[in-house]
């Protein structure tokens, strides 16, 4: 299981810090089958960060034990704490979302320029 880390700039001042961690999950499903692997690996890689954006683009399932990885992983982060949901564009992994009141806590955007403007 593969995670990749790359940083969003901010494109006022490229002499400036990163504004924000990018994640990208190289699975398809969040699921209790790997959540374990994935909190094992990879949750240390955020605790210094205040502001993650995570690429779910290939992502098309998620169950309870993945949405409490994300918590988790938010729970990790250094105060402020700003988590950007990116690609999630599957109406059923919205609404999950909406239902377990997911949006409040994480912000879903749809694409890259939705997220950059989310930073502004």
């Amino acid at each position: 299981m593969k995670l990749k880390l790359s940083s969003l700039f901010n494109k006022s001042n490229k002499d400036q810090a990163p504004t924000c961690r990018v994640v990208e999950f190289n699975v398809n499903r969040l699921s209790a089958a790997n959540v374990n692997e994935l909190i094992a690996i990879h949750s240390p890689s955020f605790e210094d960060e205040s502001c993650i954006v995570i690429q779910m683009d290939g992502v098309s399932f998620i169950d309870s034990s993945g949405l409490g990885f994300l918590v988790n992983m938010r729970k990790r982060m250094s105060a402020p704490q700003t988590v950007i949901i990116e690609g999630l564009i599957d109406p059923v992994l919205i609404q999950l979302f909406s239902l377990t009141r997911m949006d409040q806590i994480f912000h879903l955007t749809t694409d890259r320029a939705a997220t950059l403007q989310k930073l502004k």
